[in-house]
């Protein structure tokens, strides 16, 4: 059986990512903010006694919906293993193990308003 092809009386037109969907660039200030959260190294292993390790900036998803992330504002500085269980299961993450890493470190609120602390203070 032969099938003859598909014809549209109109073009499609080329597709475009909704301004809805495009990610907004951020700030100079955000930038800057985030850069001094970065400065202050990972929270979980400085809580732990090894301070300086470098960290990648996770968002809390406290108050955030499903497929939303919190603001640039709020951002947790964690290791690679704090953060995404590089090391896991011998390093608890907040990814792979929230409830172990909540109860070695505290939950993310917590060690948000930690983070801020540090940040007013300078360090």
């Amino acid at each position: 059986m032969m099938r003859t092809p598909l014809s549209r009386k109109t073009p499609l037109k080329a597709t475009t990512i909704r301004a809805s969907v495009r990610r907004k660039a951020r700030s100079k200030a955000t930038k800057a903010h985030m850069s001094r959260v970065a400065e202050l190294g990972c929270i979980a292993c400085l809580i732990a006694g090894t301070p300086g390790t470098p960290p990648e900036l996770h968002h809390p998803r406290t108050d955030a919906g499903a497929g939303q992330k919190a603001p640039d504002s709020d951002v947790i500085p964690l290791c690679p293993a704090h953060h995404r269980g590089t090391m896991h299961p011998s390093v608890p993450s907040i990814h792979l193990d929230r409830m172990k890493f909540i109860e070695a470190f505290g939950t993310e609120a917590e060690l948000l308003a930690m983070v801020n602390i540090y940040l007013e203070r300078g360090k």
